[in-house]
């Protein structure tokens, strides 16, 4: 499972330390033949300077993610560039996603590429834009997570070596794709959750039958609010509300997540007390990861919490064991069964 973090690169400033990691990941690029704009062979000094330049000029609303590893270097990027024209205000460019070398073929890419979106989409722009190598591997992957190809232009650039010429290929993604519409089954939708929403969703978070259930105690409603608007503000979360509609009411029955624990995705699920037992958490969470498609996925229930752990068998997640979870200001002593989705 994949250990790498994904962050955002902060507005006040980026240390010299991660200008370096930027720059060795620019350099390792070069040096295994990807085509990122540079010559070899490109320096260190050159390739800092290069970082140093873009993040001073970039626009207010750029967006620079890493993923890093366990001792925090920098083991990815990639970017998010507004257009600058006054006339696409909705529009903005992807570019220079890098995984360094040792850690390819490990979903980096993908993970960062999930997180840019989320980010493109909470800052309000809806259709992305980029280009990349003819037969790189980004190529595929930008096929295999929805991205639509306009074309291909021939001798767009030449490789690291100079010489040898290659073609690019151009993709866009439109994100209102699977988000302009609510995803449905019956009677029972997810839909982005709202600020709006949050009243009831903590009626449902301060149920103490509920929170027994979870193995969670609740929160003040300041303590609530101030935890959801970082949610808001966090490219790796994906929340989502759950709605009934019934005889022509609507009605706020739950929610359903993905957000990070320690470095892993995770997702979590709850529906109102009063609708235990009609097979909307089931029924949710398919609906959920019909939209949500990266993998693995890992989710934890009570162990004796049979009615959670049917849920996630039902959709597909295997036990994996469990763990005594310890008490904290968040969450009550417990065994704790976890789960993976792959």
């Amino acid at each position: 499972m994949a250990s790498e973090r994904i962050e955002r690169l902060g507005a006040a400033g980026v240390s010299d330390r991660d200008v370096r990691g930027l720059g060795a990941l620019l350099v390792d690029a070069v040096d295994s033949g990807a085509a990122v704009s540079f010559l070899s062979p490109l320096t260190s000094a050159d390739a800092e300077a290069w970082w140093r330049k873009q993040l001073a000029s970039s626009h207010s609303g750029a967006v620079y993610l890493v993923a890093r590893d366990d001792t925090g270097e920098i083991v990815g990027t990639v970017q998010l560039q507004p257009a600058w024209a006054p006339n696409q205000p909705h529009r903005a460019d992807v570019c220079k996603l890098i995984v360094h070398r040792r850690v390819r073929g490990g979903g980096v890419a993908r993970r960062l590429m999930d997180a840019i979106e989320r980010a493109a989409w909470n800052a309000g722009f809806t259709l992305l834009v980029l280009d990349t190598k003819h037969g790189g591997g980004a190529e595929s992957l930008y096929e295999k997570i929805g991205w639509t190809r306009v074309g291909v232009i021939p001798s767009f650039a030449v490789d690291p070596d100079g010489v040898t010429p290659h073609a690019t290929v151009v993709f866009y993604k439109d994100l209102r794709r699977g988000r302009e519409r609510p995803w449905r089954e019956g009677e029972i939708t997810i839909r982005p959750t709202l600020k709006q929403d949050l009243g009831a969703i903590y009626s449902m978070h301060v149920d103490p039958e509920a929170c027994v259930m979870a193995g969670v105690k609740p929160r003040t409603r300041e303590a609530f609010d101030a935890t959801w608007d970082s949610s808001f503000a966090d490219p790796r979360v994906i929340p989502r509300t759950i709605v009934m509609s019934r005889n022509g009411a609507a009605e706020i029955v739950g929610g359903v997540s993905l957000f990070q624990s320690e470095c892993v995705d995770m997702v979590g699920y709850s529906v109102a007390r009063r609708h235990w037992g009609e097979g909307i958490a089931t029924r949710a969470l398919r609906l959920f990861l019909d939209e949500v498609r990266q993998r693995p996925l890992r989710a934890d229930a009570l162990a004796n919490n049979t009615g959670s752990i049917r849920v996630l068998e039902r959709c597909g997640f295997r036990f994996m064991g469990t763990h005594k979870g310890e008490e904290t200001e968040r969450y009550l002593p417990g065994l704790v069964a976890s789960f993976v989705l792959e």
